[in-house]
């Protein structure tokens, strides 16, 4: 639902028009009730193009830190004959390597886009803080991904921070059906992403997900997962989908009301996952795919699931599937 505030007394808001949607409480395990995310799109600082002629941010050739809040981008990302123009992005850091380190962008709204919205190109040290993506085509928080040129993704980007992030209403374009998410979470090191949400990511690959690890970030690819939800996504809230990568641990993550809650694989890693919970996704709760690494690194290390709390409401045969490996 998207309405106008008309008017605010005390903890009453009233609104231009009644709400469409219903947007229930949803107790995703004893005593943890989850509520509708409420996202302010409304800045009075804008870059806007318009629905025919959107336009975009780049910043590239970075000499030091930037420091951009609390502004609407509007109508940017543009398409050709419904193709993402690469490179055109709402808020686009190219290539800008160590120079970024130190910048934050905080507050920034990202809506009625036709591309990628908030995307840090082998630009390192970037904090996005409370930015928001709202009704916007491809991969909102992503960064380009390897070539045929760079088959294990050497292009990395490294300290970049999604703090309270939100990625709500994305859709695909006929380029990218299969395979789109809320957050891209590529190739590099020390990279963190804690206390986002994904909500709303449209479309019916499993791939199609809230937080995707894709299959060519492998190389050096650390991140710190904490607090992040998942939920009512066409697909699946987690997608891991990597091998030979370092230990990874997805810590406290919440998935309600998808397809699939967590697709754990590709074919054998070092990902594990804790304190998480799984409520009432319709296909799958847990989906275990991968195994440990043990030709590659020894026979003691090992995948662990620990305090997991998977309830699917009845909509499912088993809370977890482990699937026969390939």
């Amino acid at each position: 639902d998207r309405r106008v505030i008309t008017g605010v007394s005390g903890s009453t808001v009233t609104l231009d028009q009644p709400l469409e949607f219903p947007h229930p409480e949803v107790t995703v395990r004893p005593g943890v009730v989850h509520r509708a995310e409420v996202l302010n799109l409304t800045r009075n600082v804008r870059i806007e193009g318009t629905p025919d002629g959107r336009t975009h941010v780049i910043v590239v050739g970075a000499g030091r830190p930037q420091t951009i809040g609390f502004v609407g981008l509007r109508h940017t990302g543009p398409q050709q004959d419904g193709t993402p123009v690469i490179g055109r992005y709402a808020m686009h850091f190219h290539m800008d390597q160590d120079a970024t380190q130190g910048t934050l962008l905080e507050g920034l709204v990202a809506f009625e886009g036709g591309n990628h919205a908030f995307v840090s190109h082998t630009s390192h040290g970037i904090t996005m803080r409370e930015c928001i993506a709202h009704d916007q085509f491809e991969d909102p928080f992503w960064w380009d991904q390897s070539d045929e040129n760079h088959p294990s993704d050497l292009i990395p980007t490294n300290d970049l921070v999604y703090d309270r992030c939100v990625a709500s209403h994305v859709k695909s374009t006929a380029e990218s059906r299969y395979g789109i998410s809320g957050f891209t979470l590529g190739a590099g090191s020390g990279n963190v992403a804690r206390g986002c949400v994904a909500t709303g990511v449209l479309g019916g690959d499993e791939a199609t997900s809230g937080y995707n690890w894709p299959t060519d970030s492998r190389d050096e690819n650390t991140w710190t997962f904490e607090d992040c939800v998942a939920h009512n996504c066409d697909a699946t809230g987690i997608f891991f989908w990597q091998n030979e990568v370092p230990r990874t641990i997805v810590d406290r993550f919440t998935a309600y009301h998808d397809a699939r809650g967590i697709l754990a694989g590709a074919y054998s890693n070092l990902a594990s996952y804790r304190d998480s919970t799984i409520y009432a996704c319709s296909h799958a709760g847990l989906v275990v795919n991968a195994v440990p690494e043990v030709p590659r690194t020894g026979p003691d290390e090992t995948i662990t699931y620990e305090g997991m709390y998977i309830d699917q409401a009845g909509l499912t045969d088993f809370a977890v599937e482990v699937t026969g490996h390939i």
